[in-house]
């Protein structure tokens, strides 16, 4: 052997300085990687307690304003917001979701998406007020002067719906530019001001009637609009014009929003039409604690939807296989807040009243439906981030029917076992729907033709 040949055993320095190299790349990828999966749950801790903390605040701000403005004037509230809501629907024809879905897929695209966002927010909204506000001012009275009166109502409905949907479609525009702590500080500023609100208004102003109220209602929003123009003024001006080929895919997600508004309150009518007044509020309870705990993977929904807009434009395979991963996700979480609700619905009497002892068992029964209720957002986020406007309406529209019947007849027949029973049995109904489309989309993608 050559005094330059290798020793038996040895490693060439090439070879080592490879694996050194391969070695160090692998370690960089799981850093890259921990770090990643770090700042997702980093991400998803930090929305879910923004809107955790708003729901909280705005439930005790109804609290507050029940007990100041007693329950007349309170009713008379609920109508409105009720009416509002309703219309809230239609503002904007689901112009919020084309914006980040166009703005997550191509950033270039926001001047447009904004364009067509506000065009559509203002000219829908400010018909909606005025239409909503002439047919509630027909039938509610809260100031005995006709023109007071319709001005109390415009000013209410004008905040619930325009400047409501504003406050929304910056919170999309944040999204879609990844700017989730702004997100974040957006949704928790509305839900902690309005607390703020009604305790100024009502605690340390003394207001107790509703007429007052409004202004301090009005000017809440007002400052958080402005606020809102001012956190989203950075991206840039809209170029406003109206995307045409969009509005189809809107309307199909405003009656679609409208759906789900119906079905959600639909279960508390029937009981009203069964059972008595008190019966009504205990139920209302279980199911509002029930709902509120839904936010635990909304906001996994919230976050994830950048994600599927990007895969839905690569095709429904594509929507599919990111949906399902999420969906993994999204169930690990709700069983985990289905055994918490489970443990901490007995100290409900203790935060609402011995009145509410009957509320316990409701919401224990109701718990299971947080699975049904993501598992259908998830599926609605998919199919229209694969502009897949159409079949999502279809489903949504039966589905919706099919409840309403369960509903009615298994709420006569059982009272509100049957109640509870329709509501998992339409969930299922919605759920099944809407994955069976998204399964049948893939696959029929995935076949060749011919």
């Amino acid at each position: 052997m050559t005094s330059g040949s290798m020793q038996s055993g040895e490693v060439p320095a090439a070879h080592t300085s490879r694996t050194g190299n391969i070695t160090g790349m692998l370690r960089s990828l799981v850093a890259r990687l921990q770090g990643s999966r770090q700042q997702a749950l980093s991400r998803y801790v930090w929305s879910t307690m923004s809107m955790g903390t708003s729901l909280v605040a705005h439930a005790a701000g109804l609290v507050i304003l029940a007990r100041f403005l007693g329950a007349e004037q309170f009713g008379l509230l609920t109508l409105v917001t009720t009416g509002s809501n309703l219309a809230l629907t239609w503002c904007g024809l689901g112009s919020g979701e084309v914006l980040r879905r166009m703005v997550s897929r191509d950033p270039s695209s926001y001047p447009v998406a904004l364009g067509h966002a506000l065009s559509l927010v203002l000219g829908t909204g400010i018909v909606l007020t005025i239409v909503a506000s002439a047919i509630l001012a027909a039938s509610i009275k809260i100031s005995l002067d006709g023109w007071t009166n319709v001005l109390l109502i415009g000013l209410l409905v004008f905040s619930n719906i325009v400047m409501f949907a504003w406050i929304g479609l910056a919170e999309q525009i944040l999204l879609a530019h990844d700017r989730l702590k702004e997100a974040n500080l957006v949704n928790l500023s509305s839900g902690i001001g309005r607390a703020v609100a009604v305790l100024l208004a009502c605690v340390v102003f003394g207001v107790t009637s509703l007429q007052s109220y409004i202004y301090w209602h009005f000017a809440f929003y007002l400052v958080v609009a402005l606020a809102c123009i001012s956190s989203v003024v950075q991206f840039g001006p809209p170029r406003l014009v109206i995307l045409w080929d969009e509005l189809l895919r809107g309307a199909t997600i405003s009656l679609a929003s409208l759906m789900i508004m119906l079905r959600r309150n639909a279960d508390v009518l029937m009981v009203s039409a069964i059972a008595s007044p008190a019966v009504v509020g205990v139920y209302a309870v279980a199911s509002r604690v029930v709902a509120t705990a839904s936010v635990v993977t909304a906001s996994l929904d919230r976050l994830v939807y950048s994600n599927l807009a990007r895969a839905g434009r690569d095709g429904a395979v594509a929507t599919l296989a990111a949906v399902r991963r999420y969906a993994v996700y999204a169930i690990a979480l709700c069983g985990i807040t289905t055994v918490a609700l489970w443990i901490a619905a007995p100290f409900l009497p203790i935060v609402f009243g011995a009145a509410y002892k009957d509320s316990v068992a409701l919401v224990q029964l109701l718990a299971a439906t947080l699975f049904l209720v993501s598992l259908h957002w998830l599926a609605v986020d998919a199919l229209t981030a694969a502009e897949r406007h159409t079949e999502r309406l279809v489903v949504e529209v039966i589905t919706g029917l099919l409840g309403v019947g369960l509903l009615i007849g298994l709420g006569y027949a059982f009272g509100i076992t049957g109640v509870i029973l329709s509501v998992y049995l339409s969930g299922i109904l919605v759920v099944i729907g809407l994955w069976g489309v998204l399964f049948w989309l893939a696959r029929r993608e995935s076949t060749p033709a011919g």
